[in-house]
């Protein structure tokens, strides 16, 4: 049986992680990488990226990055990336709000789960 661990960045951003988060070689661009980003898979480049709809390189979800926010400078590093994992639709980093209907089916089969709100230890749906 798998453990149901709830995780709390900050005062906003729950997850509730089915299993552990895993390491990804994450290409940054200059700037923020937020809390609650749709990580996408550069089927090239063999790292993860910014989930960008409709891009063939970084369009495939592949996880949620589920560590603190921080400011990254351009190159390569490793984050934190869960693929096993509840988020609320309000956590949810880069998918427009209007998108996200659309975009369940991919995150879903990426094991990104998304539901109302995650609120104590319970799944609103």
């Amino acid at each position: 049986m798998a453990k149901i661990i709830t995780q709390t960045i900050g005062k906003v951003k729950r997850f509730r992680h089915i299993a552990d988060p895993i390491p990804a070689l994450y290409t940054a661009t200059a700037g923020k990488i937020e809390t609650g980003q749709v990580i996408a898979f550069n089927a090239t480049t063999g790292k993860a990226v910014k989930y960008v709809k409709g891009d063939a390189n970084a369009g495939n979800i592949f996880g949620i990055y589920c560590g603190e926010e921080q400011t990254l400078t351009a190159g390569d590093v490793v984050i934190s990336v869960s693929t096993l994992v509840y988020v609320g639709a309000e956590d949810i980093v880069g998918i427009a709000t209007a998108d996200l209907d659309k975009a369940r089916a991919e995150l879903k089969h990426a094991g990104v789960y998304v539901v109302e709100k995650i609120t104590g230890r319970k799944e609103a749906y």
